[in-house]
């Protein structure tokens, strides 16, 4: 578990900073491949930035599920046998 808050915490940050990155630079970027082709496609930090949101909500929805589960609120605890084997002893 702890490699896995590890690595949330790396891509918490690399996100932060991909992000200011991008709203530096924009979306886009030109590229030219040889003499006559160019144009504009997405930004590299958008690519890397995308691909890594998607791990970083898969590693944050393992963390969530190793949490215990609450109890809903006024519901009566869970009998585990223990109070009734306290209450029906003879002493």
């Amino acid at each position: 578990m702890e490699s896995l808050v590890d690595e949330a915490a790396f891509m918490a940050a690399s996100l932060y900073e991909l992000r200011k990155i991008i709203n530096e630079k924009g979306y886009t970027e030109e590229y030219q491949n040889g003499a006559n082709q160019k144009g504009i496609k997405k930004c590299s930090e958008v690519e890397i930035y995308n691909t890594m949101i998607k791990n970083y909500s898969a590693i944050i929805k393992q963390l969530t599920d190793l949490l215990p589960k609450e109890q809903e609120k006024n519901a009566p605890p869970q009998d585990d046998g223990f109070e009734s084997f306290v209450n029906g002893r003879d002493d």
